[in-house]
């Protein structure tokens, strides 16, 4: 027997509106650039923090030439679509993590090259200085 939950049509609309305005985001900045630090151990009573970064393509665009990752300006990340390294799949997603100081702020900064003659490395997202958590 199937029972109707009270309130159920209301609960679709603001489900279907809330994609859609997910859906209208996401069209107005496909890239998204995250970032997180987390401690991973502590030895001797000296912790090691993790940044973990994503770059990440919302839109599914192949019009990406060449992406890269920096922390603190630091080369952490490269991503090359062009002729000589073609890819294969449709979607940007660059992610990975790098040791870095904890209890200490860091920036993530991401650049990218669209596909096409002469266009210019542009910045990617702002994301703050991200602060890690300090050893106990």
């Amino acid at each position: 027997m199937i029972s109707k939950l009270f309130g159920s049509p209301a609960r679709k609309f603001a489900g279907g509106l809330a994609l859609c305005t997910v859906a209208i985001a996401a069209q107005a900045d496909p890239i998204s650039l995250q970032g997180a630090c987390r401690l991973t151990s502590i030895i001797a009573g000296q912790g090691q923090c993790q940044l973990e970064y994503s770059l990440s393509d919302a839109a599914f665009s192949a019009s990406i030439k060449s992406a890269t990752v920096r922390i603190d300006n630091i080369l952490v990340h490269r991503y090359v679509n062009d002729t000589a390294n073609p890819v294969g799949q449709s979607v940007i997603y660059v992610s990975g993590a790098t040791a870095v100081s904890c209890g200490a702020s860091h920036l993530i900064t991401a650049f990218m090259v669209r596909l096409g003659v002469g266009t210019p490395n542009e910045k990617v997202g702002t994301l703050p200085a991200i602060v890690c958590p300090t050893a106990p």
